[in-house]
């Protein structure tokens, strides 16, 4: 399982993003998982508010311990477009 908070504030507060995102993992081989992102972005700006909500089902192959390499395609709750996305990270 892996998930993250992230948010980003203006100084003057004009802008607010807020990204909440949870994926749970499936390890299918030793070094292989399969996971599904789910992503909730909220935007404040001009008061006037943003929300979507996005599904990311991956791949996960961990050549290391401390390396993972991800391939995943974006759903959006709309369904009007797919976002392809590959992502190394680094783990410590």
């Amino acid at each position: 399982m892996h998930g993250n908070f992230l948010t980003y504030i203006d100084l003057d507060g004009s802008y607010v993003d807020i990204l909440i995102y949870a994926a749970p993992e499936v390890p299918i081989a030793e070094r292989l998982s399969v996971y599904t992102e789910a992503n909730l972005h909220m935007n404040y700006q001009n008061n006037e508010t943003a929300t979507s909500f996005e599904i990311w089902p991956g791949v996960c192959w961990y050549p290391t311990d401390w390396l993972s390499i991800n391939a995943a395609l974006g759903i959006p709750s709309t369904l009007d477009y797919l976002t392809p996305d590959v992502a190394v990270y680094v783990n410590f």
